[in-house]
């Protein structure tokens, strides 16, 4: 154990700070530095992250909101043990020294912090507040630099949020997090790279009718790929769990339609039988501002509403079910198709069924693999989603048809249309245009 001081440290900034608190993180790490010189000690970081801050600052407004932190950070300061420095380093983070401390009586430390933020209470006006948070925890070895282990903690606390308030993380339990961010910080750069060098691109991928009498008409799911600087290039599945994460997905499903309606109505004029099937993020749909946006691209093209379907899919939550109602109940008027993607695949995938006037259902592929046994329980779910779209009047999608036995299969459940490598592989927009025009 190392010496420490009897007064505990506390430094909540309230001026000069940036807005993402970076001067503030970086004043903090100098105060730890100098710390563990003097008391010559290991220790352990802790990020502490408040829970759902943004909406005492919607509810209230950032004065009342800054009063909150300025009390929450008194209530911190008066646990911390013997010789704790603090400060706050984000608009609702704050980071503490725990020296001389071993993982397990850190975490214990973290623990009694966050007790007594749960017990502190805003009262204002008729309303009351209560807060939670959620933290992550990374040994600082002395003589070691602790930007590092500021940053490991910084991943457990993001882990510990994906989890549940209270949550408490320490760096070893988030090893495959540390990795995922470090991918996934690849994966924006690229991205954002990618747009303003123009190196994303639309591929196309047919979904195909089992009804002989559907006509000439051709339907496509258009997906996006990114070519990064080096030319290699990334399929939808290696960026957009990356975008949904770190918030990019509006701005990448907003270029999607965008390159569909207007980048490539030309395209579309020449083939008036080519129907296209867009995805849209539920965060996407969250968005107020979506549909003015959707409803100005229409305006700017001239491509028939009857020739697009939207797809919303389940991989991000909707945190706005005003505005996704609204934006569906709009494109449906306009006389839009929407599906719900990667039916089966989550625990909304009912719950949009009754919310949302939809036209189609797309059964998640995960269910079609082992549809062809008799005896699988997958089979069985195919099959009643099959009898809930009959019910409800709905066209059925299964995707992920990789084999004529699974196609033989999916007709004789009553499938209606399938997508899938059998049928084709996703090709770049205009190329499969190019096909379609020899």
């Amino acid at each position: 154990m190392c010496a420490t001081t009897t007064a505990s440290l506390c430094t909540v900034s309230e001026e000069g700070g940036s807005a993402d608190g970076l001067s503030w993180r970086s004043q903090f790490l100098r105060d730890v530095v100098a710390h563990l010189q003097r008391e010559k000690c290991d220790a352990v970081l802790c990020v502490l992250d408040i829970d759902k801050f943004r909406f005492l600052n919607a509810a209230v407004g950032n004065r009342v909101a800054d009063i909150a932190l300025g009390q929450i950070a008194e209530v911190l300061h008066a646990h911390l043990g013997p010789g704790g420095l603090m400060a706050r380093t984000g608009d609702d983070e704050f980071s503490v020294l725990f020296p001389g401390a071993d993982m397990p009586t850190a975490r214990k430390d973290a623990a009694a912090l966050m007790e007594a933020l749960a017990a502190y209470r805003l009262d204002w006006e008729d309303q009351a507040f209560s807060f939670t948070a959620c933290a992550g925890l990374a040994a600082v070895r002395q003589g070691a630099p602790p930007a590092n282990a500021l940053h490991a903690a910084m991943i457990a606390c993001c882990a510990a949020k994906d989890i549940r308030p209270g949550t408490i993380l320490t760096s070893d339990d988030t090893n495959g997090a540390l990795d995922r961010h470090r991918a996934d910080a690849r994966i924006m750069t690229g991205l954002q790279s990618a747009v303003s060098a123009d190196r994303l691109r639309l591929y196309a991928q047919e979904i195909f009718s089992l009804d002989p009498s559907a006509g000439d008409v051709l339907e496509f799911e258009l997906l996006v790929h990114m070519i990064d600087v080096d030319g290699r290039e990334f399929p939808p599945s290696a960026i957009i769990p990356a975008a949904e994460r770190h918030g990019f997905i509006r701005g990448l499903d907003r270029w999607v339609v965008k390159a569909a309606l207007v980048d490539h109505a030309d395209l579309l004029r020449r083939h008036p039988n080519v129907t296209l099937s867009l995805n849209l993020s539920g965060m996407s749909l969250s968005d107020p501002g979506l549909w003015p946006y959707v409803s100005g691209l229409f305006a700017q093209s001239d491509v028939a509403a009857s020739r697009i379907q939207f797809e919303i899919t389940e991989t991000s939550a909707i945190s706005n079910m005003p505005a996704a109602m609204k934006f569906v109940q709009s494109v449906r008027a306009m006389g839009c198709k929407v599906a719900l993607d990667d039916f089966g695949s989550g625990l909304s995938s009912f719950v949009y069924l009754r919310t949302f006037p939809v036209d189609c259902i797309k059964i998640d592929g995960a269910f079609v693999a082992h549809v062809t046994d008799p005896e699988s329980k997958d089979r069985a779910i195919v099959r009643a989603i099959v009898q809930v779209a009959r019910d409800l009047r709905l066209t059925v999608v299964a995707e992920h048809v990789d084999s004529a036995e699974i196609l033989a299969t999916l007709r004789d459940l009553g499938v209606q249309k399938v997508q899938g490598y059998l049928i084709s592989e996703p090709r770049p927009f205009r190329e499969m245009f190019e096909k379609l025009l020899s």
